[in-house]
């Protein structure tokens, strides 16, 4: 008589043997019996919810990167079935999706803010370094926040620095592009913009001949 474990061994072999044959008889099986299987599932989970719950976080965290992986990859590849669970779920909970809606805004928008800053000063140091590092007029180059470019020839201005430096400075095209308009330009500090933009150097040259 064979034992317990000849039986067992025996029958992973045959397994193992025909394991195309049994893949297709699971699926076939488990096709035809999808809802009993489900049931059967939630009545077990609901039964040991605290003891799966456990589990299922512990397993979570040691393969955080295996499980972000293999998400990522299943929505890739059901990318309609996603798109239409949404839609379901938006339709049957409309307010908490309005909410999801505003706190996603407002995460963009500290995202989007903390981003333009630190490309605002990453142009600025490049502006500053490429006009010379000092202001053409007085010589201020104390602090790079004093400092602006300022072209030389309005006629000759096709757009605002500014606008350009709201743009990533890792894209080589930008640079190339915005160094072509600061060929136009000069650097002034904040004050000697201010002035000549106000026309104040005639006026202050006519106050300094007067008092003399």
């Amino acid at each position: 008589m064979k034992t317990k474990d000849e039986i067992q061994e025996r029958q992973r072999q045959w397994i193992e043997d025909n394991k195309e044959h049994v893949l297709e008889y699971r699926r076939r099986w488990y096709q035809e019996h999808k809802e009993k299987r489900r049931a059967q599932q939630r009545d077990y989970y609901r039964a040991n919810k605290e003891v799966l719950d456990a589990k299922n976080a512990v397993w979570a965290k040691a393969n955080s990167d295996k499980r972000r992986v293999a998400a990522a990859r299943w929505r890739k590849d059901n990318r309609e079935r996603c798109a239409e669970y949404q839609r379901q779920w938006r339709l049957k909970h409309p307010e908490r999706a309005r909410e999801q809606d505003r706190a996603s805004e407002r995460k963009r928008a500290g995202k989007k803010s903390a981003q333009a800053k630190e490309w605002k000063i990453i142009w600025r140091i490049r502006i500053v370094d490429y006009l010379g590092g000092a202001c053409v007029r007085c010589g201020y180059k104390e602090n790079i926040a004093g400092l602006v470019s300022h072209h030389i020839n309005p006629a000759d201005k096709e757009f605002k620095v500014s606008v350009l430096t709201q743009r990533s400075p890792n894209r080589p095209g930008n640079w190339d592009k915005l160094r072509k308009e600061l060929d136009k330009c000069e650097l002034l500090c904040v004050l000697c913009h201010d002035i000549h933009h106000f026309g104040m150097d005639n006026f202050l040259g006519e106050k300094t001949n007067a008092g003399a």
